[in-house]
């Protein structure tokens, strides 16, 4: 699997030999995306995974990127995987600094722009439905109970939600 390739022998490297850089931040950006991309299928210890790797990236890029494409994709990332836990408050957190840097560095009009204000409309719609956390769960799951339907963002493969108390 070449995230543990990533992981194992690739990262320490760059950790020991370049420290906090710009490549370190990509390649922690790389694992957490392919664990976002497993906990589509397999939700929970990929997702906490794929939640952690985005922070440590998003550490270093803040640091030396500050407001910089790479930083905006990571805050999204991240609030992907978050949504995907259903912690939907720090997911609209994450989706508005990506939004923040992508006004201000591709303008209000360029295309991500504009689908990262559609998402955070859909994120505060979704909080504000359910009054209080949500878990989200894959129509995959035998176990996943029945809520809300959401096809608009088929990229996480959400489709039912379950409020929790």
């Amino acid at each position: 699997m070449a995230i543990k390739t990533w992981e194992k022998e690739t990262l320490p490297v760059y950790k020991k030999e370049l420290g906090d850089h710009p490549w370190t931040a990509t390649l922690l950006h790389a694992i957490g995306d392919a664990y976002k991309d497993l906990a589509n299928e397999k939700p929970g210890d990929y997702a906490s995974k794929a939640e952690r790797n985005f922070k440590e990236a998003l550490a270093i890029q803040t640091k030396l990127l500050k407001n910089h494409l790479d930083t905006a994709r990571s805050h999204a990332c991240l609030s992907d995987t978050l949504w995907k836990q259903g912690k939907l408050k720090l997911a609209l957190g994450e989706r508005t600094k990506a939004y923040t840097i992508r006004e201000r560095v591709l303008g209000p009009d360029h295309e991500k722009t504009i689908a990262t204000k559609e998402k955070i409309k859909e994120l505060k719609r979704l909080y504000e439905e359910s009054g209080r956390k949500i878990s989200v769960f894959s129509s995959r799951y035998a176990d996943a109970e029945k809520g809300v339907t959401n096809k608009a963002h088929s990229e996480l493969s959400l489709t039912s939600f379950k409020v929790i108390e």
